[in-house]
């Protein structure tokens, strides 16, 4: 399921893994074609789950599309993909339709994946808690390093 929403949530992962994606300005007029109410094949329509009457308003203004209102609760599985449009400037004014002066939403793409952690990543995860458990020394954080990852060489 595609969903459209103004925040995320841990509480929403049931199972996999999300990566997260900032989205570039470029990439905006992309997450606009999957909300056309002219949907070709290759695109799903997001399912919006705004919860907020004014955010979902000033979403719609910005994105030149209606974003509907729905205050509900998703739980994501693998497959899943969560468009963030996430609101910075201060509180919304009551009522507001338009985005206030300095105010600005930032999109997010959240992939919920099917992740194995590879050597490499459980190398990563040993380094760590290898590091907790011997202390804030840089010479153990040095030798711990060195052991799990051996002699790094920089060009």
């Amino acid at each position: 399921m595609i969903y459209l929403s103004n925040a995320f949530s841990l509480q929403m992962l049931n199972e996999g893994n999300p990566i997260i994606r900032k989205l570039s300005e470029k990439e905006i007029p992309e997450l606009l074609l999957t909300l056309d109410d002219d949907v070709n094949e290759f695109f799903l329509r997001p399912k919006s789950i705004v919860g907020h009457q004014d955010t979902a308003n000033v979403l719609s203004d910005v994105l030149k599309v209606n974003v509907a209102y729905n205050r509900e609760q998703v739980v994501l599985n693998i497959g899943d993909v969560l468009f963030v449009a996430q609101y910075t400037g201060g509180r919304l004014p009551e009522g507001a339709t338009e985005l206030p002066v300095g105010s600005t939403f930032i999109f997010y793409q959240i992939s919920i994946v099917k992740w194995n952690p590879t050597e490499e990543h459980e190398k990563v995860s040993t380094f760590y808690f290898a590091y907790i458990d011997e202390g804030d020394c840089p010479g153990s954080l040095v030798k711990t390093a060195k052991e799990i990852f051996g002699e790094i060489e920089y060009e």
